[in-house]
């Protein structure tokens, strides 16, 4: 579709869920990916995103809007803040181990432009990180 092609998360192409810990429902438009989910206290990137991507830090790039809870999200620079009801946040890669849900979070996010991701030169790709530790939850069951 040229120009404005619109999807809604209650109708996502794709529902998976994470570790026991949340779901997603995940859309497809144009070249990027959109997600609009709901993580239970408890999830942290550390235990269920680290192992599957195999990276030390997150290396996708988030814009998010918190709809509800909150999530503590923590960088490699040292800086860190709490992702709120109301709250927009962009979040660049290298994001550390110490992200973690503090209370129930339900939120969107996407990624802003596939060329944002740090060390990819696949623009076909969104999400990749992201993406793939989700395929591998969802491949276990």
């Amino acid at each position: 579709m040229a120009g404005l092609e619109i999807k809604n998360a209650q109708h996502p192409d794709e529902r998976r869920t994470m570790s026991g810990k949340g779901e997603v429902q995940m859309v497809k438009i144009g070249d990027h990916s959109a997600m609009a989910g709901t993580w239970e206290p408890g999830w942290r990137w550390s235990e269920h995103m680290k192992p599957i991507a195999g990276t030390d830090t997150c290396e996708a790039t988030h814009l998010i809007y918190g709809i509800s809870g909150k999530m503590h999200v923590v960088m490699d620079d040292g800086t860190e803040g709490d992702i709120g009801a109301g709250d927009f946040a962009s979040i660049s890669p290298a994001t550390t181990p110490g992200c973690s849900v503090t209370s129930r979070l339900s939120a969107s996010t996407s990624e802003a432009t596939p060329s944002t991701r740090r060390g990819s030169s696949d623009v076909g790709r969104v999400l990749d990180p992201f993406e793939r530790c989700l395929e591998a939850d969802h491949s276990n069951g």
